[in-house]
């Protein structure tokens, strides 16, 4: 199916939305948790707004107000993200950032991407049938901190 990559990068996201709901559990610096959402940004979730926006949400009608949610809360979270850039160390920004994300993922998996099954099989079909897509979703074993983990007494 042509929306695979695209609810993979969603199990990315969510993965995000765990690690952070962790360091918040294990009272971890908010700078540190916010350092590495920063980068998680940019890597995985900027390409796949791009993705969606450039790819299946050119399907629907611009005044679609399952498309117009969507974009309204991909344009939340872009500036829910420059808050934290500029206040990393607060706390209740990073806790609104993956409450919004979290919500807007199970948006996308339950409405959006069911809409765009439903509206447009031919063109899932002719996207499938092409070359393959592959997720933007990336591995994060590189990043250093890994503060999700339980700590160590």
């Amino acid at each position: 199916m042509a929306l695979v990559p695209l609810s993979q990068d969603h199990h990315h996201g969510l993965m995000l939305v765990l690690k952070i709901k962790k360091g918040i559990r294990y009272g971890v610096a908010p700078r540190r948790m916010s350092a590495y959402l920063m980068h998680e940004f940019q890597e995985a979730l900027v390409p796949h707004f791009r993705d969606e926006e450039e790819g299946v949400f050119r399907w629907l009608s611009e005044t679609d107000p399952v498309l117009v949610r969507a974009l309204e809360e991909h344009r939340r979270m872009e500036t829910l993200v420059e808050n934290i850039r500029e206040r990393g160390e607060n706390l209740s920004l990073l806790q609104m950032f993956i409450e919004v994300l979290e919500a807007h993922i199970r948006f996308e998996e339950r409405v959006l991407f069911p809409l765009i099954q439903e509206q447009f099989p031919d063109r899932l079909n002719d996207m499938a049938s092409g070359r393959p897509v592959a997720a933007s979703c990336h591995s994060d074993a590189g990043w250093p901190d890994h503060f999700w983990l339980p700590p160590t007494p």
